[in-house]
């Protein structure tokens, strides 16, 4: 949720080493947003009729050395346990060999650990080989269930994904991951009925040929997305990436989202445009800054960013430029966050507050791509891969985030 004068997007990261976190991004329209400034665009460079901020979702797996890891053999015994710290530490191609080394030496009950160690390392068809295994091993482990029902889900099979988070809940309840559930249990229903469009990187999925022109344009604005934010990142996803169009109450009733929701993105791309198409310029702004979100998340793999990072980047790849959005922003919230309060959802913060952290998120990054040129971000993204992301900023800007927020608030004031 946002507080007045921008709109958001609520996202969600990736498995990463200590949790997987279950992802969701809610492009949003606040209301009661204040008067805009003389010229805004609808497009959100100005409060109250655009923009995006991002809502990290709760873990819903927690890495642990589950119960139930037995063998005979003491050296088999140590091997797993150095397997779990290898995964703790991000070491997933020494996890994997150590998980081996035990379960040659008799020891069962690590195939949970070894599924998560594929995912981290992009395997998916290993990674979901293992997790069903890790099923079979231990099928009271709900952290395994939930795994499993996240790969079924990456591998297009909600049906499946359904089943296993349906027994997840059932050993241990968890409200994020009941609120995901309830999306794609209702998308799982609708499936058989619903129409598919397809280009060689996205799907999308829509009701009735009446909205068939609709999703060939959401296609063109996925593919021109795919090439202009893919020169900025250095990156472009492999993995297909899906997008279902919804008539208002329809998108609603499957999210439960909140009133002012104008989409989300929970691993797939939700839209209420169906029987209501939103302006070209809107569509485009929206569609960009989705498949933003979707293409970090391919990128980051199990790298863990903040909040600030991931919608700064999508903020500025929209397009258009909110430096006057922003200074409005400035004069109403002159106080700057600090960056460890936008590390994580911005849920708590109070109305002004949040503009000044969507603020802040935006002019940062734009900073960043002002002094350093995009090649430099892009370093950045791929530096977080490897190393915690304090290091990796450090080693790619030669600066604290801190200082260089400090800079960039330095600079505005400068050029107001």
């Amino acid at each position: 949720m946002r507080g007045p004068g921008v709109t958001g997007v609520r996202v969600g990261f990736v498995l990463i080493v200590a949790a997987l976190v279950a992802g969701v991004a809610l492009l949003v329209t606040a209301p009661d947003a204040p008067e805009a400034p003389a010229g805004a665009a609808r497009t959100g460079t100005a409060p109250g009729t655009g923009g995006s901020v991002p809502r990290v979702a709760v873990d819903v797996i927690r890495l642990q050395v589950p119960a139930g890891v037995t063998g005979s053999s003491s050296p088999g015994l140590e091997a797993a346990e150095a397997g779990w710290d290898a995964l703790r530490e991000g070491d997933n191609l020494t996890a994997l060999a150590d998980f081996e080394d035990a379960v040659a030496q008799g020891v069962t009950g690590v195939a949970f650990g070894m599924a998560l160690a594929y995912r981290n390392l992009e395997h998916p068809q290993e990674a979901l080989l293992m997790a069903r295994q890790a099923v079979v091993e231990r099928k009271d482990h709900a952290d395994a269930w939930r795994l499993l029902g996240q790969l079924l889900l990456d591998d297009n099979d909600p049906r499946g994904a359904v089943e296993a988070w349906e027994r997840a809940q059932a050993l241990e309840p968890d409200p994020a991951l009941e609120e995901r559930l309830h999306t794609v249990r209702a998308d799982a229903e609708a499936r058989d009925r619903y129409l598919v469009g397809s280009t060689r990187h996205f799907r999308v999925r829509f009701e009735g040929p009446q909205e068939s022109y609709l999703a060939q344009r959401i296609l063109n604005l996925l593919e021109a997305a795919y090439a202009k934010v893919g020169l900025t990142l250095g990156y472009y996803p492999e993995r297909v990436i899906e997008a279902v169009l919804y008539t208002q109450q329809a998108f609603f009733d499957v999210t439960r989202s909140p009133g002012w929701a104008g989409g989300i993105f929970d691993g797939t791309v939700r839209l209420p445009v169906a029987g209501a198409e939103p302006p070209a310029a809107e569509l485009e702004r929206v569609v960009t800054h989705e498949y933003t979100h979707a293409a970090m998340v391919q990128l980051l793999g199990p790298a863990r960013v903040p909040v600030w990072l991931h919608e700064g980047v999508a903020m500025n790849l929209e397009g258009g430029d909110r430096s006057a959005w922003v200074a409005h922003v400035r004069r109403r919230h002159p106080a700057a966050l600090p960056l460890s309060r936008l590390s994580d959802s911005f849920l708590g913060l109070s109305q002004g507050e949040a503009d000044a952290a969507y603020a802040e998120s935006y002019l940062l990054v734009r900073s960043l791509l002002d002094r350093f040129g995009p090649f430099r971000l892009a370093d950045l993204l791929a530096a977080c891969r490897d190393r915690p992301f304090a290091d990796a900023f450090r080693d790619v800007y030669g600066e604290d985030p801190d200082a260089s927020l400090a800079r960039a608030v330095n600079d505005l004031g400068r050029a107001g």
